[in-house]
């Protein structure tokens, strides 16, 4: 957390995020985006974002259907899930920017690190 900008939690999702008037512009996003180091080859990267697929992974169906939001340069959650048997759709406003996604129904939707 830094301390130029607020930060609200969901009290259902306990979703942290802030407010709209105080997120980077686009430009810096993309910036500071680009020094992520995603890797799915790596294994300390796989058990970071193993604290979300382990217990998703528990409780969606064989063979399910997941779209991953915000799934970066390098995605990884997808190929974790793709291992596991899943299908998943990537969409990233950056790197993956296909609206089409948005036709389909999915099983999960994973957004990590957005």
């Amino acid at each position: 957390m830094d301390l130029q900008r607020d930060y609200y939690q969901c009290d259902v999702c306990k979703l942290v995020f802030v407010p709209p008037g105080q997120r980077l512009a686009p430009e810096t996003e993309l910036k500071r985006y680009q020094l992520h180091e995603n890797d799915p080859d790596d294994p300390r990267y796989r058990k970071f974002l193993s604290r979300l697929f382990i217990p998703m992974n528990e409780r969606i169906k064989p063979a399910s259907k997941g779209l991953d939001f915000g799934s970066g340069p390098g995605p990884t959650l997808s190929v974790m899930f793709e291992e596991a048997g899943h299908a998943v759709r990537l969409f990233d406003i950056f790197f993956e920017n296909d609206p089409s996604v948005f036709e389909e129904e999915y099983d999960f939707i994973t957004s990590s690190e957005t």
